[in-house]
């Protein structure tokens, strides 16, 4: 559900049975009939894409509890914070994530993330982690840029960006 082509509240008055991932990019997580549908979605075993930006109501996503992280305020940085894999990270916190990275990341070298080739993002929120959440990746100033949670058999990823062009960060258009 992009806002430019629908309104989060769309959720609400399609059917979303055939979907098999809902990719969500800077939307609101204020409705809350919409964001029902999001849990029903994971209920039934299926996984949930959630960029997150500018649109997005930060009280209303930090009232939903099966979220895996909460949103405390929004960070701009003079210089890029660049993306770093959560197992090349020296956070102890991320200990128990370092398998899921590890899958995601793997296949590039961890000097990779300290040559500037990394995505660089100039604006996020302040991801605060919930207790059973899973940090996969952070930027190079420690913020959680991608947060997953189990909910009910399916799986739920929050990406600290709006995905989709470069006014947060240059994400779209890096390689990786």
């Amino acid at each position: 559900i992009r806002p430019a082509t629908y309104a989060f509240d769309t959720l609400t008055q399609r059917s979303l049975d055939a979907a098999d991932v809902l990719i969500l990019q800077d939307v609101s997580m204020g409705d809350g009939g919409a964001m029902g549908r999001v849990r029903n979605h994971l209920l039934q075993g299926k996984p949930v894409l959630a960029f997150l930006g500018p649109a997005l109501d930060r009280a209303g996503m930090n009232a939903v509890e099966w979220m895996p992280a909460t949103a405390a305020g929004v960070k701009t940085y003079d210089a890029p914070q660049r993306l770093r894999p959560a197992h090349v990270s020296l956070a102890t916190a991320d200990v128990a994530g370092s398998g899921a990275s590890e899958a995601v990341f793997g296949v590039f070298e961890d000097g990779t993330w300290d040559e500037g080739g990394a995505p660089g993002v100039y604006t996020a929120y302040d991801l605060r982690p919930r207790p059973n959440a899973v940090v996969i990746a952070r930027l190079s100033d420690g913020t959680p840029f991608v947060v997953s949670g189990d909910v009910a058999g399916g799986r739920l990823i929050v990406v600290n960006s709006p995905g989709a062009g470069t006014e947060w960060s240059d994400l779209a258009i890096q390689t990786a």
